[in-house]
Parts: structure tokens; C-alpha cells; sequence
């Protein structure tokens, strides 16, 4: 069912035509104001847009503008009763593929919708295979430098265990320098330990999905939430879980989704340290598919950022507080698993990231394996 936004001021022809396209099985939503449109967009991602120019106050191609901002993936259908070539032209540079003149019947609106939708399916599946291929590349040079660090980093671990069983003999009881010379050994532990975790995300982005067969029952995810109370209460974060009880088990070995339902809970946490909020998991079935969604009241992501949060290495955070792997391998497994992934997000009111899987046997073919 393809999703629509209907925009025009003329409130009688917007409902008409959003009913006879319901009854062709759209799911339509309408405004009658720009400023009214964008605040929807807000609220809910729409594959297809049918935009007027002509509106009150904010024209349309001021809206055009500020919504293909806000939505860079959604298709732009122009309808309206100025035929001049300068306004079409105007509309595709902004973003809109698509230019149907008023009155246009509602079969040709319904074309021009199915269309668009096909057009942004088809950029999207693009897209994903890009990144699919680019994650598969990093992967196979991730694992071989991951694995060339851990060898020297055994090395100085061992060696530094070493030192400290000499520091335990005899003859340095009364060493001056025995106190300085254990801090110095325990950072260099530390720091050793902090490389082999930063490693072994390295060679999580390679993870290919357990074998198929084992199930993941919905308490499952709810326990996972459960293992972050106590950090949850440090910070102030209330923990809240909305599963019906009787969702059925998920054809997903729990190792996967737990790591995957786990780099976006700790996430989440962090955005929220220092100013408390809430940090929420739902679980919901949508057109065969389950769909996991993790939301907090964190300060949320910036849009021009938004675009980039899946990027191996890419961080929102400080320095040195975060290795920027943790939404890649969830982007890497999610689509290994035959779902996806998406981030909905305002600036300042949180975010939300939603997991779809499929209900069926997921897919295998040219996953991370």
C-alpha cells in the first residue's frame, strides 16, 4: 500500500480525491497548508507527495524546498493549474519528478503515485545494495586489520602481566617508583583491552547471521532492555516496553537481534545522559512484517547528519566516547537478516529508530557470510 501526502487548500477537492484514492487502495493523508504539510512529514515519512503550488501563504514551491529537506527520499507529484513550461522546470530543479496539470482525472493521479513509489523503490533498493557492497568491502578490510592489531595487543598484554609479576618480587618491596610504575601498567591493560573491544566491533561488521532455525521469543527483547536497568536509573532514564502479549516468537536467532536491539538501547542511554528522559521499545506486526521500534527523548540528530548516522566510524560523539561502529553493524546485520532499518528523528525531541523484519524465512542470499 503506498503511502500518500495530499497537499491543496481547496479542501473539497483534496477530500474527493483522497477518497477515490483510498478506494484504490492508497493510504492518503491530506493538508491544506503548507506549514500543515511539513508538520505531517514530520510526524510520518510518505513515499509520494501530490503537492499544489498554489497555496496560501507558503506557496508550494517553498514547500517543495523545505520538505524534500526534510525528506530527501519521498517523490514529489506537482498538481496544478499552471501549464507554463518556467513552472515545471522550476518544480523538477527542487526536487519534484513528476508535473500533472488541474484537472487531472484520478486514474492519471493514481499512475503518476504508482510511478513515483516504483521510482523510490527502486533508488532505495539501489541504495541499499551500494551500501550492502560497501559494508561487504569495509568488512574484508576491517577483519584483516582487526586481526593484524590483536596480535601485537596480545603481545602487550602478556608483557604487561609480565612487569607486573616482577613488581611483585622481593626486590622491589621498597621501591620508590613501585607505586607509579603499577598505575603505568594498569592504563597500559586498559587501554590494550580498550583497542580489543574497538577490534572487535571491527570484526562484528563481517558478522554474518546465525544459522536459521532458532526463534526469538518477544520476552526475550524485553530482558535485554532489562540487563540496561541499573544504568537506565544512574541516568535518570525511564525504561518503558509495548508488546502485545500475543506477539508471536520471531524467525530470528536471539544472538542477532540481541546485539542489534543492544547497540541501539546503549545508544540511546548515551544521548541521554545528563538530562534523564525516557527510553521505550515496541514491538508491533505491520503488513507480515515485525517491526521493532527503539525511541528515546534524547536531543535527537541533526538532519544534515541524518543521512550519515549508518557510516562506519561516523559519531555524533565526543572524541574518544564512541567508535562509531555500533549503528553500522545494526545497518549490516538488519539488512543480512533481509529487513532494514531507518532513524526518524527532530532535533530536540529524540529519536526513534524503526527495525523491520520480515515474519517469514528471512533472506540469505549475498549477506555478510
Amino acid at each position: 500500500m503506498n503511502s500518500v501526502l495530499l497537499v491543496d487548500d481547496e479542501r473539497d477537492f483534496a477530500d474527493t480525491l483522497a477518497e477515490r484514492l483510498r478506494a484504490r487502495g492508497f493510504a492518503v493523508r491530506t493538508a491544506y497548508r503548507g506549514e500543515e504539510a511539513l508538520e505531517a512529514l514530520r510526524r510520518a515519512d510518505s513515499e509520494v507527495v501530490v503537492l499544489d503550488l498554489g497555496l496560501p501563504g507558503m506557496d508550494g514551491f517553498e514547500v517543495l524546498r523545505a520538505a524534500h529537506a526534510l525528506r530527501p527520499q519521498t517523490e514529489f507529484v506537482l498538481l496544478t493549474a499552471d501549464n507554463s513550461l518556467d513552472t515545471a522546470v522550476t518544480g523538477m530543479k527542487l526536487g519534484a519528478r513528476d508535473y500533472l496539470v488541474k484537472p487531472a482525472k484520478t486514474e492519471a493521479v493514481a499512475r503518476a503515485i504508482e510511478d513515483a513509489a516504483d521510482r523510490r523503490r527502486h533508488r532505495q533498493s539501489r541504495l541499499r545494495m551500494t551500501e550492502t557492497a560497501k559494508l561487504a568491502a569495509l568488512g574484508e578490510l576491517a577483519k584483516g586489520v582487526a586481526h593484524e592489531i590483536n596480535n601485537p595487543l596480545n603481545i602487550m598484554l602478556n608483557e604487561a602481566g609480565w612487569i607486573e609479576d616482577l613488581l611483585e618480587d622481593k626486590e622491589f618491596t621498597d621501591c620508590a617508583q613501585k607505586p607509579e610504575m603499577l598505575r603505568a601498567v594498569s592504563r597500559i591493560h586498559a587501554q590494550a583491552e580498550r583497542c580489543k573491544a574497538i577490534t572487535s566491533k571491527l570484526l562484528t561488521l563481517r558478522r554474518a547471521p546465525d544459522a536459521p532455525g532458532a526463534a526469538t521469543a518477544p520476552e526475550f527483547l524485553v530482558e535485554v532492555l532489562r540487563r540496561r536497568e541499573e544504568r537506565a536509573r544512574e541516568l535518570g532514564v525511564r525504561l518503558e516496553t509495548d508488546i502485545p502479549d500475543d506477539f508471536p516468537a520471531l524467525p530470528y536467532p536471539p544472538a542477532d537481534l540481541e546485539l542489534v536491539l543492544s547497540n541501539l538501547a546503549d545508544n540511546a542511554l548515551d544521548a541521554m545522559s545528563g538530562r534523564g528522559g525516557m527510553l521505550r521499545l515496541g514491538l508491533t506486526l505491520e503488513d507480515g512484517e515485525a517491526v521493532m521500534r527503539v525511541s528515546d527523548t534524547g536531543p535527537g540528530v541533526e538532519p544534515s547528519l541524518q543521512q550519515r548516522i549508518f557510516e562506519p566510524f561516523f559519531s555524533t560523539k565526543e572524541v574518544g566516547k564512541g567508535t562509531g561502529l555500533g549503528l553500522a553493524i545494526c545497518w549490516s546485520l538488519v539488512e543480512a537478516l533481509g529487513g532494514r532499518i531507518t532513524l526518524y528523528s527532530e532535533q530536540g525531541r529524540g529519536a526513534r529508530f524503526s527495525v523491520r523484519l520480515p515474519m517469514t524465512e528471512r533472506k540469505t542470499e549475498g549477506t555478510n557470510g
